[in-house]
């Protein structure tokens, strides 16, 4: 994700200047200038919030998409691990098979 550039936010005149720029209202000028500091503050909160947001999910989609190659090396890994047992097993003899078998039965017996 490229790194997006900052949006201005426009500057507020000081108290005076503003208040200067609104001699006509009849609502206290101090409350509509401190609404917009509010209104700006919150913007910048809420701009921030999101940009970190959306960091988190950039990051997390990368961990996603390690993990998911990493399950897929793991589970090759155990298809070949089954497929060597598997040959391993078709190439013993039967009988040296059974033979085992009942040693480790009788082993089983005699500690039992």
């Amino acid at each position: 994700m490229t790194e997006q550039s900052p949006i201005r936010q426009p500057q507020l005149l000081p108290y005076t200047a503003f208040c200067e720029h609104l001699p006509f209202l009849s609502i206290d000028p101090l409350f509509i200038y401190l609404a917009l500091v509010n209104i700006q503050e919150f913007e910048r909160q809420y701009q921030e919030s999101v940009s970190k947001i959306l960091n988190d999910l950039q990051s997390m989609a990368i961990v996603s998409n390690r993990l998911e190659s990493t399950i897929v090396e793991v589970g090759s890994s155990v298809q070949s691990l089954n497929k060597m047992v598997e040959d391993f097993l078709k190439q013993q003899p039967e009988s040296q098979l059974a033979m085992k078998h009942k040693a480790k039965n009788q082993s089983e017996q005699r500690m039992g």
